[in-house]
C-alpha cells in the first residue's frame, strides 16, 4: 500500500507542473487539495498497490519466461 501511495505521490507531483494536467473533482474533502488532486483521493493509490501487490503472482509465470537480450 505505501508503494502504490508513492506512487500516487509521484504521478501528482507530474501532473502538477504539467502544461495538460488531469483535474479531478472529489466530493468528499474536494477542497482540501495536495497537488492536483483531493486529499480523499490518494486512497484509491492504497488501493491500487494492494491490486498490483495481488496481480503480481499471476503475471510472474509469463513474464519469467520472456527472455530479454541475448
Amino acid at each position: 500500500m505505501l508503494s502504490g501511495l508513492v506512487c500516487g505521490l509521484l504521478w501528482e507531483f507530474w501532473n502538477y507542473w504539467a502544461d495538460a494536467k488531469w483535474m479531478y473533482y472529489v466530493p468528499i474533502l474536494g477542497n482540501v487539495k495536495f497537488f492536483e488532486t483531493a486529499v480523499a483521493g490518494y486512497l484509491g493509490f492504497l488501493a491500487f498497490g494492494l491490486e498490483v501487490f495481488v496481480m503480481w503472482p499471476f503475471v510472474w509465470p509469463v513474464f519469467s519466461k520472456i527472455k530479454i537480450g541475448g
